[in-house]
């Protein structure tokens, strides 16, 4: 197969906003989150931002946010850092590249991406970076990148922070559709040049993790904003929930309507149009939010993968993107075989391209093992993109990625911490 577009991304040179694309691709982002009506918020003269060079950060709440994020904040057009694999959609692929995009791999030290963002600062533009990289799995903070403090404080410009409230529940990971409710969008300056100076990368991480903290969840419990769309709530959350609080087995929950229902035990918990889980009668429901638990769950795989024999296989497809050109799916079935999730990392072991493979991925360069709702697991190692389907019991790919993050942890202090300060 031809790798057109990846000689088109190799050949291009990141450079400033053009203007022309720019201004086609701030068009887009005003259609995508105008009818929705979001609430911007800026803690700041907005006069003084206008031109000003920053990084602006922001929280990954929804798959929406980059829209709302950039909508927002109009005093700057920033190169923004996207994931490799999201800028192969036809009709934007050349616009968002002549936007200045910089392409990451993610959860690796993409060297290249570095460079290219040091190279725009020198040029005086702006960035905007999501430090989390990966969209929030139950709405609330997912752990960053430990380094990134260490990168901001050696790039030494102005940071403004975007906080979001209410965006994953109008947009929630498991679904696909779009819930219409309320949603606000917060942007302070979050550390000066002369704080990134003055202050130890210590002190700059507490501020950053007490500001950038979120949980659309509790924060809607006490506002009980209603959200409302072609769906239940409730729709699709069987891709992230998969324990039953009251009989403990996984993988029996299903939904009907607006409930959660357990095959195994008739457990029936509701969710309503403000996200609260309401327990049906003789139903048990020991958990205040879907945030709490999700994160109850990851507290289960946690022990289980303290077990020094701890090891699971199972079968796959392997999944790649098409470099030839632009399609309406870019992703096609290139191979199949079997997946080893264990102590030393991931191990595929099958046919890939019509050739018989081995590969392992070692635990250490793995802090997660990002996934697609109800479909398939992926990763970046030593820059190459990776993709695993499970060919059944495909539910089970939340619980792959949280395997991988806790087997991750025992080994990395650092991304442990940063882990245990936001679950």
């Amino acid at each position: 197969m031809e790798n057109k577009l990846l000689d088109y991304i190799d050949k291009r040179k990141v450079t400033l906003p053009k203007w022309g694309s720019s201004k086609l691709l701030r068009t887009v982002l005003i259609l995508k989150s105008a009818s929705l009506k979001p609430k911007y918020v800026y803690h700041f003269d907005k006069k003084e931002m206008k031109g000003r060079q920053v990084v602006l950060l922001s929280d990954h709440a929804s798959r929406d946010t980059f829209y709302y994020t950039l909508n927002g904040y109009k005093f700057v057009n920033p190169n923004v850092v996207v994931g490799f694999q999201n800028i192969f959609v036809k009709h934007i692929f050349k616009v968002m590249l002549k936007s200045g995009v910089i392409l990451k791999s993610l959860y690796e030290a993409d060297i290249k991406a570095t460079k290219q963002m040091f190279d725009v600062a020198k040029q005086g533009g702006s960035l905007c970076i999501f430090p989390e990289g990966i969209q929030s799995t139950s709405g609330s903070t997912h752990p960053m990148n430990p380094s990134t403090i260490k990168f901001l404080k050696k790039l030494g410009i102005t940071v403004v922070l975007c906080k979001s409230y209410g965006s994953y529940l109008s947009r929630p990971r498991y679904s696909k559709t779009t819930r219409r409710g309320h949603m606000e969008f917060h942007y302070e300056i979050l550390f000066t040049e002369d704080e990134l100076k003055e202050k130890s990368v210590d002190e700059l991480y507490e501020k950053f993790i007490t500001n950038f903290k979120y949980n659309d969840f509790t924060w809607n419990e006490k506002h009980q904003y209603k959200y409302i769309g072609k769906e239940s709530n409730a729709c699709g959350i069987d891709k992230i929930l998969y324990y039953c609080p009251k009989c403990g087995k996984e993988f029996t929950l299903s939904v009907n309507g607006s409930d959660i229902i357990c095959s195994n035990c008739c457990n029936t918990i509701t969710v309503d149009e403000c996200y609260n889980l309401i327990p049906k009668e003789n139903s048990v429901l020991p958990f205040k939010n879907i945030d709490e638990w999700y994160k109850y769950q990851r507290s289960l795989v946690k022990e289980e993968v303290k077990d020094p024999n701890f090891s699971i296989t199972y079968d796959v497809y392997s999944v790649d993107l098409r470099y030839d050109k632009l399609y309406k799916d870019q992703y096609y079935i290139d191979g199949e075989g079997k997946i080893t999730i264990n102590h030393d990392g991931i191990r595929f072991v099958g046919v890939k391209k019509d050739k018989e493979v081995d590969i392992s991925f070692d635990i250490l360069n793995l802090p997660s093992f990002p996934f697609t709702p109800g479909k398939e697991n992926d990763i970046y190692y030593h820059s190459e993109y990776f993709s695993f389907r499970p060919k059944s019991d495909n539910l089970k790919v939340v619980k792959y990625m949280l395997y991988v993050e806790e087997l991750h942890n025992q080994k990395d202090e650092a991304w442990a911490k940063v882990s245990d300060d936001v679950y």
